[in-house]
């Protein structure tokens, strides 16, 4: 069993490595010590089989052989239990598959989509996934419940494994991009998959008749299967308290969770939950409180102060939602980068020496104040309403009133004679 911090752009998830450890025969973790500064809010746990590992279930090698979750600091304080499950390593690479700098909200985004579709419980990674003495038919329940839900993920995994030739790492890989918006359908909006539609049929088949991954032998057992395993675990028998019609009672793998608790399963369900949006326009159909993401970074819009992601708040964007503007000079509807003329003068920007003031257009002297407020507009020294010429520096006296400055002028006073003679 391996620590590490939490790499968000290693498409394994794998950081430094911080510690090793072990676990139990009941999957405990035992002999992890590390000695160092926690500095992040969230960390890796990788449990990796060795030769010597045997699945409990089916007594054969397991059928995947790295189980991964997501921690956060202060449970490493704590010095909390984790079970890592196909379930929990699911989670974590869609959570990588989420992540756009901001875990929290990934992570989060990922156990509504998994939970959703796979298992309604919440908080699986303290889940123990043993059937223990002293639980009650509650716990058992849940206990009974989260193996059947992981179970199949991992019997839907090997059968895509089968179709694909792909590694377990790989193939949890496009299943979260499969997920990525919220369905199970072999449709990823990132990359083509190796797996089509038509392979994704096992869903479609009640848990208890898909085959416990390693065997012949099928999830209708599952039951007096873990019986087997808590009793080879702890030495004593397990008193059963599930009743028979909840082990024998049809489930299926995406298809017994209501989300909104509405009466529709979330497979008929086109509004998973119930926020109004159609699931299949909703970038978070498990999030009733979000159903827009404009700039993809995974925070909805109500929750994102930057919708378009164009380094402007949206309080101060006149185009929250364009990340190709931002202001509006002229309130005309028309962004600056797009618009001719921003500040609506009438004279197009290219020409405008004052694109963005409507009260300016010309700089005669560049002196960075337009003709209509500079006195002097040629700056030759005479004010305007004393030049003859106010828009040439040259000239600035017209005494014969000729239209012919002084001092181009070759007879000023336009008597007939030349100013020279």
């Amino acid at each position: 069993m391996f620590l590490y911090q939490l790499d968000i752009d290693n498409e394994l998830g794998r950081g430094a490595l911080l510690a090793e450890g072990k676990t139990n025969s009941s999957g405990e973790i035992v002999g992890l010590t590390y000695q160092g500064n926690l500095i992040d809010s969230h960390y890796l746990l990788e449990f990796s089989a060795n030769d010597q590992t045997i699945d409990a279930i089916s007594n054969k090698k397991p059928a995947i052989s790295n189980l991964r979750v997501i921690i956060k600091e202060q449970e490493i304080v704590e010095a909390k239990q984790f079970y890592a499950s196909p379930l929990t390593t699911l989670k974590t690479f869609l959570a990588l598959r989420y992540s756009n700098g901001n875990i929290n909200s990934a992570y989060e985004d990922a156990q509504n989509t998994v939970n959703a579709i796979f298992s309604p419980f919440n908080n699986t990674n303290e889940q123990v996934p043993l059937l223990i003495n002293g639980y009650d038919e509650s716990q058992q329940i849940y206990t009974y419940y989260y193996r059947q839900a992981s179970e199949g993920l991992a019997a839907l995994l090997v059968e895509l494994k089968n179709v694909t030739g792909l590694e377990m790492d790989v193939l949890f890989r496009e299943v979260s991009d499969d997920l990525s918006d919220g369905k199970l359908d072999a449709i990823s909006a990132s990359e083509p998959l190796s797996y089509k539609p038509e392979n994704l049929d096992v869903i479609h088949n009640p848990i208890q008749e898909l085959f416990i991954p390693g065997t012949t032998e099928k999830l209708s057992q599952l039951l007096s299967k873990l019986s087997d395993e808590a009793e080879a675990l702890t030495g004593e028998p397990i008193n059963i308290l599930i009743n028979s019609a909840i082990s024998e009672s049809p489930l299926y793998i995406a298809g017994n969770i209501d989300f909104d608790n509405d009466g529709s399963l979330n497979h008929i369900d086109m509004d998973d939950d119930n926020d109004g949006y159609d699931d299949s326009e909703d970038k978070f159909p498990f999030n009733n409180t979000e159903y827009l993401d404009t700039d993809g970074d995974r925070i909805g819009n109500n929750a994102d102060t930057d919708d378009d992601n164009d380094g402007v708040p949206d309080l101060e964007d006149a185009f929250p939602l364009d990340a190709n503007e931002h202001v509006d000079t002229d309130n005309d509807g028309i962004g600056n980068n797009a618009d001719n003329d921003d500040d609506n003068d009438g004279f197009p920007d290219a020409s405008d020496a004052f694109p963005l003031d409507p009260t300016e257009h010309l700089d005669t002297d560049l002196d960075g104040i337009g003709n209509n407020k500079d006195d002097d507009d040629d700056n030759d020294g005479v004010n305007d309403d004393d030049d003859a010429f106010p828009l040439d520096p040259n000239e600035y006296l017209d005494t014969d009133l000729d239209g012919i400055g002084n001092n181009a002028d070759t007879d000023d006073d336009n008597d007939g004679v030349p100013d020279t003679e």
